[in-house]
C-alpha cells in the first residue's frame, strides 16, 4: 500500500511539473508546434534594396542588411547566397527569398540576388 501511494504522489508531481513548465514555455513566446513555421507557409517576396554590409574592427563581415526601397530594413541570414550578397556593398540589389520575423527583425534568407542599375540614396 506503501507503494502506491509513493507511485501516486510522483505522478502527481511530475503532472503538475509538466503542466507548470507547458504554461511557462508560452508565456515566454517558445515555439510551440502550433507556432512553428512550415517551408510551405513562407511567403517568397522580392526585395530591391541597398545592401548595407556590417564589420568588425578586424575587417571580417558580421551582418548584411539590406534596406528596402519602402525604408524596410531586412537582415540578410548569412547562408551562402546571402554571405555572396555582402560583396555587392552600397549597391542596388533585387533580391528574391523568403522572410521569417526573429526578435522583432526582418530575416531575409536569400535564394537570388542581382544587381540593379537604379541607384537608391545612402544608407542611414
Amino acid at each position: 500500500m506503501k507503494s502506491i501511494k509513493s507511485l501516486v504522489v510522483v505522478f502527481v508531481a511530475v503532472s503538475v511539473f509538466g503542466m507548470v513548465s507547458s504554461v511557462m514555455a508560452a508565456e515566454a513566446g517558445a515555439v510551440t508546434p502550433e507556432k512553428k513555421v512550415t517551408k510551405a507557409a513562407l511567403e517568397t517576396i522580392t526585395v530591391t534594396g541597398k545592401v548595407n554590409v556590417m564589420k568588425d574592427a578586424k575587417g571580417g563581415v558580421t551582418g548584411v542588411e539590406l534596406t528596402a526601397v519602402d525604408g524596410a530594413v531586412y537582415q540578410v541570414r548569412m547562408n551562402p547566397k546571402g554571405k555572396a550578397l555582402g560583396k555587392d556593398h552600397e549597391k542596388t540589389v533585387e533580391a528574391t527569398g523568403t522572410v521569417t520575423e526573429m526578435g522583432g527583425k526582418k530575416v531575409l534568407r536569400v535564394k537570388s540576388c542581382k544587381v540593379v542599375e537604379e541607384t537608391l540614396p545612402p544608407s542611414k
